[in-house]
């Protein structure tokens, strides 16, 4: 489907899939305005789990008939002038804030027209005493750690722009309960802290899960004090990882999304005999595909050529096809430029995008797929099994 800006489709295609792959192009009116549109693509089974499992992407539309001047695309989203407070969220680790438990707190700071802000703050008791500090980064994403002491409360100061302070109480600490910490930095397997702050010992199991499929259980004893849990890298697929803790009953007590990265991803190298280019004439390139292996790869590639001063392209926007199926498909909302978390440079840079990127699960990692199996009534769409036409 092609989705203009007034949410209307207005293009819509029916393509068979031939072993995972569809063929198909969408025609655009002379007449259709400069601006940001969307194509959105699914099954029919899909539509059995709501709009958030679709892929939807945002392309930038340039009607080169209708431009007064280069800069003039409209492509870019306006901002909300408006002066409003940024919107602030905290997210406990795990779920909840436990006393005398320390927890990972992520912040996520959003301004009006959506988009996510560079801001810092402290974190104070009612004494007014500072016991921690924090800066969003990336999107508007950052976090802090925090021990909650029993009969404290905490309001974080925010720093606004010309000085002024914005004021919020933290969550209230439970006085009970399970605190999930993860350790994402090790090659070979994720480390899960698991620490409870229970009257008596308890039977608890943690799974590992991608999507509805579970990959890895631990069982254990929790006595009081912590557990540390090694989830083997080599059970789990590439993707967002679901961390759950489970009563004996089946009842969940924390949650956390990690990714788990593979390092598998396809090198490209593109070489051209010629750098002397002209408009019109033939271009012959050699394009070199392996694996992380260094193994030549077969596969399906597509390209596209554009004028970058017409369509500038910010390799961080772009919504690839690793970004969609491993990142974006899994959370609901809009993810503030998930290629950027895939796009680093050197060893260093990785190091920190991937701290950005597990800070956007702590903060944006809503599942999709809900904590229980489907019934047979659930399933109101069935997969096709081809075209069919009825009708007199």
């Amino acid at each position: 489907e092609f989705i203009n800006r007034q949410d209307s489709v207005i293009r819509s295609l029916l393509l068979p899939l031939t072993e995972g792959l569809a063929r198909g192009d969408i025609q655009l009116p002379d007449t259709l305005k400069a601006g940001r549109c969307r194509i959105r693509a699914y099954t029919t089974w899909m539509r059995n789990f709501g709009t958030d499992s679709f892929f939807e992407k945002v392309i930038p539309i340039v009607n080169g008939f209708n431009l007064k001047s280069t800069a003039a695309t409209g492509i870019a989203i306006a901002a909300n002038s408006a002066p409003n407070l940024p919107d602030i969220q905290f997210f406990p680790e795990g779920g909840d804030l436990v006393e005398n438990l320390r927890s990972k707190v992520g912040v996520k700071v959003t301004g009006g027209d959506g988009a996510g802000k560079e801001l810092s703050g402290e974190i104070s008791d009612q004494t007014g005493k500072v016991v921690a500090a924090f800066r969003t980064l990336h999107a508007g994403i950052g976090a802090f750690a925090l021990t909650p002491v029993p009969g404290n409360t905490y309001t974080a100061l925010i720093k606004l722009p010309a000085g002024k302070i914005q004021r919020l109480p933290l969550p209230a600490a439970k006085a009970q309960g399970y605190v999930l910490t993860v350790n994402n930095r090790e090659q070979d397997s994720i480390r899960v802290g698991i620490s409870a702050n229970i009257p008596r010992p308890q039977m608890v199991t943690l799974l590992a899960q991608s999507e509805q499929l579970t990959c890895y259980t631990i069982k254990m004893e929790l006595d009081g004090h912590s557990y540390i849990a090694a989830v083997p890298r080599s059970y789990l697929p590439a993707g967002i990882i679901r961390l759950t803790l489970q009563s004996a009953d089946g009842e969940a007590l924390a949650e956390r999304l990690v990714f788990n990265d593979q390092h598998d991803e396809l090198k490209l190298e593109i070489h051209s005999d010629s750098l002397s280019l002209q408009a019109g004439k033939p271009v012959k390139l050699q394009i070199r595909s392996v694996d992380k292996d260094e193994h030549p790869a077969t596969g399906s590639f597509s390209m596209a050529v554009t004028d970058q001063e017409t369509v500038p392209v910010n390799e961080a926007d772009e919504l690839t096809i690793r970004a969609d199926l491993l990142l974006t498909s899994d959370l609901k909302g809009h993810v503030e430029q998930p290629n950027y978390y895939f796009t680093a440079k050197t060893a260093a840079d990785s190091l920190e995008r991937a701290a950005q990127l597990d800070n956007l699960l702590l903060t944006q990692g809503w599942r999709r797929f809900v904590w229980k199996k489907q019934t047979a009534d659930s399933t109101m769409f069935l997969p096709e099994q081809g075209l069919h036409i009825s009708g007199t």
